[in-house]
C-alpha cells in the first residue's frame, strides 16, 4: 500500500500540476481500500473527470500504469523472499542428506522359516 503511495508521488511530477494532487490522491486512497484489477488493467481509475484532454487523459492512463507496476513489484519482493528462502534451505538439506554414506546393509541371504 505505501508502495502505490510513493511511486504516484514519484511518477506525478510527470503530470500537469493540476491533475498531481487528485492523482496521488487515488492512488493513496486505493492504497487504503483497496482496489481490484484484472487482466489488462493498471488499477487507474476508468473514468476521468470531464474537460480532461485526449493527450493529458492518455500520460495519466500510462503513469497509472506504471505506478501500479512499479509498486506492485516493490511490494512483492519481500513477499518472494520468504518462500524463496525456504526453498535455498530446502536444497541445502537435500544436498546434506545426499553426501551422507547410507548405513551398510548386510548381504547374508536370509533363511525361509517352514
Amino acid at each position: 500500500a505505501i508502495a502505490l503511495h510513493d511511486e504516484a508521488i514519484v511518477y506525478a511530477q510527470r503530470l500537469p500540476e493540476a491533475v498531481r494532487a487528485p492523482f496521488i490522491f487515488g492512488f493513496s486512497d486505493a492504497a487504503k481500500q483497496g482496489f481490484e484489477v484484472g487482466a489488462g488493467q493498471s488499477g487507474a481509475a476508468q473514468q476521468l473527470p470531464p474537460g480532461v484532454p485526449a493527450d493529458v487523459a492518455a500520460q495519466i492512463g500510462q503513469i497509472a500504469h506504471a505506478v501500479f507496476a512499479h509498486g506492485f513489484v516493490d511490494a512483492m519482493r519481500p513477499a518472494m523472499a520468504i518462500p524463496l528462502a525456504l526453498l535455498l534451505v530446502a536444497a541445502a538439506l537435500v544436498a546434506l542428506a545426499a553426501r551422507q554414506p547410507r548405513a551398510a546393509t548386510s548381504q547374508e541371504p536370509i533363511e525361509a522359516v517352514a
